[in-house]
């Protein structure tokens, strides 16, 4: 295996120094994953961020008016608000995105009309109280590949940390080497790193920082690390129009380089 060390330098981009597509893509089909430092403004990060809290506050009025179960509400947090459920701040992040993102992506496609669809746009929140519920079910980490819960039309992944991400809060994994390869779900980790001479990368990330991979990167989050501040993310998948399957169609949103002008 590679120097740890080397690895990681590969895969970290500065927004500022605009890398081209051909270096982005080469590196996602090689290490599998692209850490793109101050992609976009965290101003805007902040925005979605503080639209999330603001539905967590919704949430939270209807488990107390007894409207909502309280598991529920739990459930939904963690498994993900999709995001018709924030339009607007869904179609916002979309539009800070795409003019950074949507020529990689095209690039790694080999075509435009993009397209992501909202069922699989996920507004996040990763607590302490989620590790517990896994931990309970057994559930230590999570790695796995999107490669069987996404359909294959879509296989560009985007995650954007809502909040810092550091040794206050949980952060999302890779396992390198990365691979092509399928695995179960969950993926044996240890037996992957064994059999590969690999490692983990937990990246520190702030406000404005994103994560690009394709859907066969290994990635999850551990649930045995204890974190006292919660983890806000965002993430979705990008494919092609003219690949989405017919049961995807309703849920398509474009994802463009420039935004239309009204």
């Amino acid at each position: 295996m590679t120097d740890r060390r080397a690895v990681i330098e590969k895969v970290l981009f500065s927004a500022s120094s605009h890398p081209g597509p051909d270096e982005i893509v080469a590196t996602i089909r090689r290490y599998g994953v692209v850490l793109l430092k101050g992609a976009i403004a965290a101003a805007a990060v902040d925005r979605m961020h503080a639209a999330v809290e603001s539905l967590e506050r919704h949430l939270n009025d209807e488990v107390a008016s007894g409207r909502r179960d309280a598991k529920d509400r739990d459930r939904l947090l963690r498994a993900g608000i999709t995001g018709s459920h924030l339009e607007e701040d869904m179609l916002a992040l979309l539009a800070e995105l795409g003019p950074v993102v949507a020529r990689h992506v095209e690039h790694y496609l080999g075509c435009g009309d993009l397209v992501v669809p909202d069922n699989h746009l996920l507004f996040r929140k990763r607590d302490q109280n989620a590790s517990d519920a896994a931990l309970k079910r057994g559930n230590r980490h999570n790695f796995h590949q999107d490669h069987d819960l996404i359909p294959g039309a879509f296989p560009f992944n985007v995650w954007v940390p809502l909040s810092a991400i550091d040794d206050e809060a949980l952060g999302l994994s890779f396992a390198f080497p990365s691979t092509t390869e399928v695995f179960p779900v969950p993926v044996d980790i240890e037996s992957y790193l064994e059999n590969h001479s690999g490692f983990i990368w937990t990246p520190n990330m702030d406000v404005g920082d994103i994560l690009l991979f394709h859907r066969y990167t290994i990635h999850g989050t551990y649930t045995t690390l204890k974190r006292p501040v919660p983890r806000y993310s965002a993430e979705f998948r990008v494919g092609t129009r003219s690949a989405a399957p017919e049961t995807h169609l309703q849920f398509l949103r474009a994802f463009r380089r420039h935004q239309p002008t009204t």
